[in-house]
């Protein structure tokens, strides 16, 4: 994106009369590099792992034993996420690396002692019991999703039984979505099912940013739902970036096996969210902080100059997420334009338009 411009906040005034063709070809250019790095396939750099929060001196987990045998309930204690709203969200984890996988997961609050149902399914093997300590997000720019104050060190167990595991339950999803519905059935639940999308391998309500659905399954142990894939946070509702996802679906404390899909860089981007009558205030959605959010704004001014501003800074991440842009007060009309731009999900925000 050279035609924009690279620092924080930079101003090119070109006068209509004399250098107005010059000027129109430059946002007209600025622009096209943006349209055309929407039509682009899916960055190849994956996103970088999801962090954690370190636990605070004096929080502990433990379980009632390290040898797990699958059908029974394993007892976990944890300590130090006692504050009022704050409840721990335990999870039974195999696997390693991006084969990790949840095997089943339950939450307590006020110390007390959690019991995790281990699955008939749950392979033999080494497995973890990770947990976190979280609480609603209860501002008016929230997405859904719970706020992680820490997470505790993992404890290492390891799976077994006296008996082979059964089959693993699994989703049936499509591999790409393209047109903002996910369509999502199950077998093998005698109650009810938690679905939701998110990203990563093993889910958590702290990242559950794109709600999540009931279900309850039928007599047989089938269900099926469809999923509208839309990002809400606070005033704003925008569609699902592009990118990988996996949808994770509970039943009675069990966890089916993640199933991934891709929602398509075709389907129909984020947009730029004007906020105010007349502001210089423009609001994005979903560009994470290790990727660069570009704003361009076109402002036409009463003398009949163009002057285009260029922003960029660090993504923000979810929530209703607000960008100030310095508009000359005269203005009478902007065109904004952004992007979110580094690796997965890189995109461009559809465009809006102001006047007085």
């Amino acid at each position: 994106m050279s035609e924009i411009p690279n620092s924080a906040t930079d101003l090119l005034v070109v006068n209509h009369r004399s250098r107005w063709r010059r000027t129109k070809a430059l946002f007209a250019g600025a622009v096209a590099v943006w349209a055309m790095a929407a039509c682009q396939p899916t960055p190849v750099l994956p996103a970088p792992p999801l962090g954690t929060v370190p636990a605070p001196v004096g929080a502990s987990l433990s379980v009632g034993t390290t040898t797990v045998v699958r059908g029974s309930e394993l007892t976990v204690d944890a300590t130090g996420c006692d504050e009022d709203f704050q409840y721990v969200e335990v999870r039974l984890v195999a696997g390693s690396g991006t084969a990790r996988f949840g095997l089943a997961t339950t939450t307590t609050s006020g110390g007390d002692t959690a019991e995790v149902a281990v699955p008939e399914w749950a392979p033999s093997g080494p497995a973890e019991v990770e947990a976190s300590c979280l609480e609603p997000d209860f501002s008016m720019a929230s997405d859904g999703a719970d706020v992680v104050r820490f997470d505790y060190q993992p404890v290492a167990v390891t799976v077994g039984g006296s008996w082979a595991p059964l089959p693993t339950p699994t989703l049936t999803v499509p591999a790409v979505v393209s047109d903002g519905t996910l369509e999502v059935a199950g077998s093998g639940c005698s109650g009810r099912v938690l679905v939701g999308v998110a990203q990563g391998r093993v889910p958590s309500a702290g990242r559950f940013h794109y709600g999540r659905r009931l279900v309850t399954a039928a007599p047989d142990g089938t269900w099926s739902t469809s999923i509208d894939l839309t990002y809400r946070a606070g005033e704003f509702a925008d569609p699902v970036v592009p990118g990988a996802f996996n949808v994770f679906a509970v039943c009675e404390g069990w966890l089916y096996s993640p199933a991934g899909f891709e929602v398509t860089t075709g389907s129909a981007p984020p947009a730029v969210h004007v906020v105010g009558p007349f502001p210089g205030l423009v609001g994005l959605t979903q560009c994470p902080p290790y990727n660069t959010v570009s704003i361009l704004a076109v402002v036409e001014l009463p003398s009949g100059a163009t002057v285009g501003i260029g922003h960029h800074e660090p993504g923000r991440g979810f929530g209703e997420q607000i960008y100030t842009v310095a508009i000359p007060a005269d203005a009478m009309a902007v065109s904004w334009h952004a992007s979110c731009s580094g690796v997965t999900p890189s995109f461009v925000y559809a465009p809006a338009h102001v006047a007085r």
